[in-house]
């Protein structure tokens, strides 16, 4: 653990790097330290605090989920234009936001357990002919695993830009969370409910996403597209029913 005795959490807001002071390591003897070198080390660790930030992220939308569910079961038709109005905006925005997530979760997932393990097995079998093979052949493996996590040096910019996403999750959290909410009595008061909601802030954060999934199009429109792992091979997944093909016209879009 990074930093004894630090816990730098809190329930309203936390960062996507909140659990940073996690830190995956191995004491390694002799021959696998061969193999399994500081350098490797570090990118294993680095691996590791990525895929626990997509899954705050993940809890967080869950979260979000929760206390929305319980807020649209005291949804009825007497409730004015507005205030449905409201609701509805973070009901589209959780599941714009959730769609993104959910599908980089999978998508880094898939490529991690599946494709680039099963090259690196490939590898084993038909390349490795002694240590020195095998660790260069690990450092493969492990380059293919930075770039599926958008951690290489060619991909750090879309994963600023990725973190940035995640970000707005857990801001989206931090302004609709069920403990701001004394559900248990008030559970007919909607009003009451949403008026603890700063709509002006998640339209703020709406709008960071939306800027952020527009500069990833940008870099999406860039790469080359024959590349075995990176932003094209991940936007055929976010982008299946082809709903984002008009992002870069300024239109309004929510994933389906």
């Amino acid at each position: 653990m990074k930093g004894h005795g630090k816990l730098p959490l809190s329930a309203s807001a936390i960062g996507v790097r909140s659990f940073d002071f996690l830190g995956l390591g191995y004491h390694v003897d002799w021959p696998l330290c061969i193999i399994l070198t500081p350098a490797a080390l570090k990118i294993y660790a680095d691996i590791f605090s990525f895929l626990i930030q997509v899954k705050l992220a993940l809890f967080s939308l869950t979260d979000v989920w929760c206390s929305l569910k319980d807020m649209a079961h005291t949804t009825n038709k007497d409730h004015n234009a507005e205030i449905r109005q409201h609701l509805n905006i973070l009901m589209k925005m959780r599941h714009q936001i959730s769609h993104f997530v959910s599908t980089l979760q999978q998508y880094v997932e898939s490529q991690l357990s599946h494709v680039s393990w099963c090259r690196f097995l490939h590898s084993l079998r038909h390349k490795v002919k002694d240590m020195m093979d095998l660790e260069s052949v690990h450092m493969e493996y492990l380059a293919d695993s930075l770039r599926i996590c958008f951690l290489s040096d060619e991909t750090k910019a879309m994963g600023s830009i990725i973190e940035s996403i995640l970000q707005c999750a857990l801001d989206f959290r931090s302004c609709i969370t069920i403990g701001a909410w004394d559900i248990g009595n008030h559970l007919g008061d909607l009003s009451g409910k949403l008026s603890t909601v700063n709509i002006s802030q998640v339209l703020s954060i709406k709008q960071k996403f939306d800027r952020s999934l527009n500069e990833l199009h940008v870099c999406y429109v860039k790469e080359p597209k024959h590349v075995s792992f990176g932003l094209s091979r991940f936007w055929e997944y976010l982008n299946y029913n082809q709903y984002y093909s008009d992002v870069n016209n300024g239109m309004e879009y929510y994933a389906v």
